[in-house]
């Protein structure tokens, strides 16, 4: 009877304790438990500020700890939603992941914009390194590449490099900037000059455009005349009509290639500007210049040849300050080239209605005048140009033998009318 008497005198107070406020350290507790100084800890062991076993601890003067600090212990927190705000009277939110000596953070400021960084000075940001895995930045679902990004502020949709000299991706066109982005005008990232790349989706042309003006950076600081050096069109445009356009108006020179590449024998057969098809087994469109111009042909940096385009007339270099081992033809030019076979001919890429071609036959040329023939990739070439010289010196022999002819002929007359003469007086 005593034990139950005992129970429901427990049972009893404990109603009444539930019914009340509780306090710890607080005589008159305002919430059901109040707990004004000192600390409140679960855990297995007296706290150690070293190594903690596990713990759970508020009121640790500016702080609450939660955790263990064995190799092997995990927390997990699990809620439909999870906040993290700042205290009252505060705008941000630092959240710092403690390393040996650093700190890593998610900051959230005071415009309400979030910052993410590394611990430490060269310390790197690694964001979905998961193989597979994709990044979406203003987006929801990235399928296209591992990093997608969705959205523009003004015109441009993103700026690397901002603090230096850098590049933007540009809407309008679209378009990639070197060392500017675009937002109405033309604003530089860093002093210096400043390029574009773009595509036109008007004409489908990719331009390439750089600006004359050096200015300082910043917004609103247009770059001046745009110079553009090069345009390829698309295939078929009405204007264009799918040619490469090339122009460099700042130097006043349209088109420039320069190569300095020879191999260790001296050989520049791989350097310079080359054009070439297969004369053997395949077909080939001519090239068609058009204009009032000379273009010249260098050969280790001299003057060796130009071709007039309005005329078509073609000049070589003969000035004797750019010769040496200078001799004269030697004779029986004439005999040589009574031994040369002109022919007629066709060539294997000609239409069946492509008239006949006249000349020679390069192996033949090449047993008589072997420095008249070139060979390339086992294609053997004649330079008619060099057969000038050659009859020229013919000619001359040729004239010699005619002079000698008449020098006998003028003999034989005068002994003839001196003849006549002898017989006319008997």
């Amino acid at each position: 009877m005593r034990k139950l008497i005992s129970t429901f005198t427990i049972l009893f107070a404990c109603i009444q304790l539930l019914a009340q406020n509780v306090g710890i350290s607080n005589p008159s507790p305002t919430e059901k438990l109040q707990v004004d100084s000192g600390s409140i800890k679960i855990g297995r062991t007296v706290w150690n500020a070293s190594t903690p076993p596990q713990f759970l601890k508020f009121g640790d003067f500016d702080y609450i700890t939660m955790g263990e600090e064995e190799a092997d212990d995990k927390l997990t927190i699990r809620a439909k939603e999870l906040y993290i705000r700042p205290s009252f009277g505060y705008a941000t939110v630092p959240l710092s992941i403690q390393g040996t000596n650093n700190y890593s953070h998610f900051y959230y400021g005071n415009n309400e914009d979030t910052y993410i960084r590394a611990g430490k000075t060269n310390g790197n940001v690694i964001i979905n390194d998961v193989i597979g895995g994709r990044v979406g930045i203003g987006m929801g679902s990235p399928t296209r590449a591992g990093l997608e990004q969705n959205g523009v502020v003004g015109n441009n949709a993103a700026i690397f490099g901002g603090e230096g000299s850098g590049i933007s991706l540009q809407r309008d066109w679209p378009a990639i900037g070197f060392n500017h982005w675009y937002n109405g005008t033309y604003n530089s990232i860093s002093n210096g000059w400043a390029a574009q790349l773009a595509l036109s989706q008007n004409d489908g042309s990719l331009y390439y455009t750089t600006f004359n003006d050096n200015v300082a950076s910043g917004a609103n600081n247009n770059l001046g005349t745009a110079y553009t050096h090069f345009i390829i069109s698309r295939k078929g445009d009405a204007f264009l009509n799918g040619n490469l356009v090339l122009n460099n108006a700042s130097t006043g020179v349209p088109l420039k290639i320069r190569s300095t590449y020879a191999n260790s024998n001296g050989n520049n057969n791989s350097s310079g500007i080359r054009f070439e098809t297969d004369l053997l087994t395949g077909s080939y469109l001519p090239w068609n210049i058009t204009g009032a111009a000379y273009f010249y042909f260098f050969n280790n940096g001299n003057f060796r040849a130009a071709i007039n385009s309005s005329d078509g007339s073609y000049s070589s270099i003969s000035d004797r300050r750019y010769k040496k081992d200078i001799t004269t033809i030697e004779d029986n030019a004439i005999n040589k080239i009574l031994s040369l076979r002109p022919v007629r001919y066709l060539m294997k890429e000609d239409s069946a209605n492509s008239k006949m071609h006249i000349g020679f036959i390069s192996q033949e040329v090449e047993q008589i005048f072997p420095e008249l023939v070139a060979t390339d990739k086992d294609v053997k070439m004649i330079n008619y140009t060099g057969l000038i010289p050659i009859l020229t010196k013919g000619i001359q022999e040729q004239q010699q033998q005619i002079n000698i002819l008449q020098k006998e002929n003028q003999d034989l007359k005068m002994r003839l009318d001196k003849l006549e003469k002898m017989i006319q007086s008997k």
